[in-house]
């Protein structure tokens, strides 16, 4: 008998969910309902294929803290716990032990990472959620564009007093308003 998924509506409703793409919002889902019973998945590229999309439905989850993609290629849906609360009698626990135990579980918020926990943000964007995807710029076609991590320091450093995260979020405000 298969496993009955359930989803947080205050996730799924949230503006933060709301302004990815739909082909994004789609592949959260699959990936929910494919996880394992620690929300870990193994086949995102099958899983691409299947609904006919490219990495680029990926990037703006992961850019929005929806997943974390590990080295190995394994994803995590950070939320995962905040999603589904799965009795113990029918639990059966992850076989990714190397990347569950690169993971804390904060309640209320999910999956963190160890290694960033205790980092501090570099600016007062970077404390707001989804800093990364706040700063993806729309494009004619419907795609997104988001700054990689190297072009980010670079633009920080040619302009030390700009904050490039508010630049980039104003950016990002203009092209939605003038597509």
């Amino acid at each position: 008998m298969a496993k009955r998924r359930m989803f947080s509506a205050e996730i799924l409703s949230s503006d933060r969910f709301l302004d990815l793409p739909f082909s994004s919002q789609t592949l959260y889902i699959q990936l929910n309902l494919n996880a394992d019973d620690d929300g870990f998945f193994g086949g995102k590229k099958s899983l691409l294929r299947l609904l006919g999309l490219d990495e680029t439905a990926f990037t703006p989850l992961v850019d929005a803290h929806f997943v974390h993609e590990f080295e190995s290629g394994i994803v995590v849906i950070l939320q995962w716990k905040l999603h589904n609360q799965i009795k113990k009698d029918r639990y059966t626990s992850t076989i990714h032990v190397e990347e569950m135990a690169m993971l804390d579980f904060v309640p209320g918020k999910g999956y963190i990472l160890k290694e960033t926990q205790n980092k501090k943000p570099e600016t007062p964007a970077a404390q707001q959620t989804g800093a990364a995807y706040e700063t993806a710029l729309p494009l004619k076609d419907g795609a997104s564009y988001t700054p990689r991590q190297e072009e980010m320091e670079e633009f920080r450093r040619l302009y030390p007093a700009v904050d490039v995260y508010q630049q980039l979020r104003n950016m990002r405000g203009w092209l939605l308003s003038n597509p």
